[in-house]
């Protein structure tokens, strides 16, 4: 049997440089206790090899701490009689090192071209490792035809650094080392250990993962992160994948609709903003109730509807006066309030019947060849958070775009 932990994109020394100090602080060490828990799995597990595919630091310049930290690491893995292959990727290439992190049974995987490394089997059976790394930050070329078809026999599995086409969150990172599921496939290893796009994704039919990061870096790269545990009964069998949270850290999204607070203004004059904040503490703490780890989470506040307190909270000093009480009262790291969905509102009924203009504006808007034509218009043309309802979203957009124009035309009267 094989029994290998698969981790990568840790991103050490990462700066972290749009948060505040204290908690830059705790994402350093959260990562630091993050490793340290893949470490402590691998060793309870019994696992044969930790293989680190790509970017175990953030850039080829490392602080001495965080060299101290890992070579502890390593060294209890070392005790523990486990094997580590790393490769280098594209923030950590092998020509821009300043650091020194081998020693017994740590091999760094360090040029573009593949490499095979045999690892000793506490079980006495043969196992290959082929894998490659990235020289300098910008390898284009993955090198797949460099990588042998497996051993006949003995375990055989490849690691790269890569950007596959056929992975989700792929907009967020450079091509580097392009490849495809095909040509992964095509060398019939037992598995592919694969890094650089931060989201865990498995291709259980290709026999390949992306074990994703270990730590989100920002708000976009939300929910559990750690690694996945590959068991294979025997050369050329199914791997069994499993997913492992090591993460203590978690960066999440919640989204409110505060439109219900909008709508009752007109009958309740009581609703005020400490009513908004505490719909978004309550959303917050039905998303952490979900967790079966304790964490701390650093959560960016996702605001929709048409609020009256629309103009209010796109004043800087309220929004952080705001977030301050939803971190304290909601017991977490870093809270961030977005106003991006959030549109103003306005009594669209009253304005229509007194300014025919915009009556003559909002059937424009809502007329069916109108929007015929912006379904086949958005059919064409590639949106990132384009549903599969397409009427519906554009409708959504339709409504959003009216209540806006409505909202500025009431403005530049007021303002006059």
């Amino acid at each position: 049997m094989l029994r290998i932990l698969h981790i990568s994109d840790l991103h050490f020394d990462a700066v972290y440089g749009r948060y505040p100090e204290v908690v830059r602080s705790a994402l350093k060490a959260g990562l630091n206790r993050a490793f340290a828990n893949a470490v402590d799995y691998a060793i309870e597990k019994s696992v044969d090899l930790l293989l680190i595919t790509g970017d175990l630091c953030d850039k080829g310049q490392v602080s001495y701490a965080t060299e101290s930290f890992l070579k502890k690491q390593f060294e209890r893995l070392s005790l523990a009689n486990i094997y580590v292959i790393a490769l280098h990727g594209n923030h950590d290439p092998s020509s821009e090192l300043n650091w020194n992190l081998k020693s017994e049974g740590i091999n760094f995987v360090t040029k573009p071209e593949s490499t095979t490394i045999e690892i000793p089997l506490k079980s006495g059976e043969k196992c290959y490792i082929s894998a490659n790394g990235f020289e300098n930050k910008a390898e284009s070329l993955s090198r797949i035809e460099t990588f042998p078809i497996r051993s006949e026999g003995a375990y055989h599995v490849g690691a790269m650094h890569t950007f596959t086409a056929s992975g989700l969150a792929t907009g967020e990172h450079e091509p580097y080392m392009k490849t495809n599921l095909n040509e992964l496939s095509s060398k019939k290893y037992d598995y592919w250990a694969l890094g650089h796009i931060h989201k865990m994704q498995l291709w259980p039919s290709h026999k390949a993962a992306y074990s994703g990061s270990l730590q989100g870096l920002h708000a976009n790269e939300i929910g559990e992160k750690g690694g996945i545990l590959v068991d294979l009964e025997e050369p050329g069998a199914q791997p069994n994948l499993k997913f492992v949270d090591f993460s203590v850290l978690e960066f999440q999204s919640v989204y409110v609709d505060i439109q219900s607070e909008s709508s009752s203004f007109e009958t309740n004059s009581s609703v005020t903003l400490h009513d908004i904040k505490s719909k978004i503490i309550q959303e917050i703490s039905k998303m952490k109730s979900q967790r079966k780890i304790r964490k701390s989470f650093l959560v960016r506040v996702m605001l929709e509807g048409a609020s009256k307190y629309y103009d209010s909270l796109q004043k800087e000093g309220l929004k952080q006066e705001l977030e301050s009480d939803i971190r304290e009262d909601a017991e977490v790291l870093f809270v961030e309030v977005n106003t991006d969905r959030l549109t103003p509102y306005v009594d669209k009924n009253e304005i229509l019947k007194a300014s025919p203009f915009a009556s003559f504006i909002e059937e424009m808007l809502t007329s069916p060849e109108l929007k015929q034509k912006l379904v086949e218009y958005a059919g064409s043309v590639s949106f990132a958070e384009k549903p599969d309802n397409e009427t519906a979203w554009i409708e959504d957009l339709i409504n959003q775009v009216g209540d806006e124009w409505l909202y500025k035309m009431v403005k530049h009267n007021e303002n006059k």
